[in-house]
């Protein structure tokens, strides 16, 4: 075999050792960039369910069509504390609803909530009924029982934009219903 014959066939086999690198890497960034693309959160409990532990706490509001907001938030969680400080800033917060703040444990003394925050402690079963795996999080209930609407917040703002619209949700809903 000639020196340009053994050339021409190790250049083939580099070639094709090339070509299955390159397809092993493709393969490796099609499975990295599907796991990168934005996906909608699972949200528990599901909007549109009826939750009787919170429709219980809900119905001794003041007859309002929002009956409350429920925030889900832990003693060892610090975007809670920054949250459950940060509440009173706050200034479009709608005032027909009550805010009330769970805790799976006793409520710890350093974390103080704001007067117009209805604490309310060691709900670690509640925690688990509704498969609440993170806090800051944050629950509306209708005054029927039914969840307007779900979601973790991790800051103030995010917390006063879910209740402007869990708001904006019930108001749609009531004027449907009419």
């Amino acid at each position: 075999m000639s020196f340009e014959v053994s050339a021409i066939l190790l250049t083939w086999v580099v070639i094709l050792l090339l070509a299955l690198a390159l397809s092993g890497l493709l393969r490796q960034v099609h499975v990295l960039s599907a796991a990168l693309t934005p996906r909608r959160a699972i949200t528990n409990p599901a909007i549109g369910a009826t939750i009787p532990a919170l429709g219980r706490i809900a119905s001794s509001n003041n007859g309002s069509s929002l009956a409350a907001a429920f925030l889900f938030v832990d003693n060892h969680c610090a975007s809670c504390s920054s949250l459950l400080a940060r509440l009173g800033e706050l200034t479009e917060l709608p005032h027909e609803m009550r805010l009330v703040a769970m805790f799976p444990d006793e409520p710890n003394a350093e974390m103080p909530a704001p007067s117009f925050v209805e604490v309310i402690g060691k709900q670690q079963e509640l925690f688990r009924d509704l498969s609440i795996s993170m806090t800051p999080y944050a629950v509306a209930v209708a005054a029927d029982g039914r969840v307007i609407d779900s979601e973790p917040v991790g800051s103030a703002e995010l917390l006063e934009e879910f209740l402007l619209r869990a708001r904006e949700r019930v108001n749609v809903h009531d004027s449907n219903s009419v």
